[in-house]
């Protein structure tokens, strides 16, 4: 994942964890009926929100560093791993 995203090696202890979180949300060659996630919260789990690691994804500024309506309100980066559901 790490090279096919294009990162540095410095970034692995974060690839890892998107890897991790990534890995609860699908079944196992163990238990392919099974998604761990699922049986650990008991409730079907939301997976419309993964992304490939490395995709482009943007950031929104901050208010205080936007300069009005018309300059630029976020800047694009890489998708390296996840915060909660609601971001990347």
């Amino acid at each position: 994942m790490l090279k096919d995203a294009g990162f540095p090696k410095n970034l692995w202890a974060e690839v890892a964890a998107t890897f991790c979180y990534i890995d609860n949300m699908v079944p196992s060659e163990h238990f392919p009926d099974d998604v761990p996630a699922e049986l650990w919260l008991g409730k079907r789990q939301d997976v419309s929100h993964l992304r490939p690691v490395g995709c482009d994804a943007w950031a929104k500024l901050p208010e205080r560093h936007r300069g009005g309506k018309l300059a630029r309100q976020a800047v694009k980066g890489k998708m390296l791993g996840y915060v909660g559901r609601r971001g990347y």
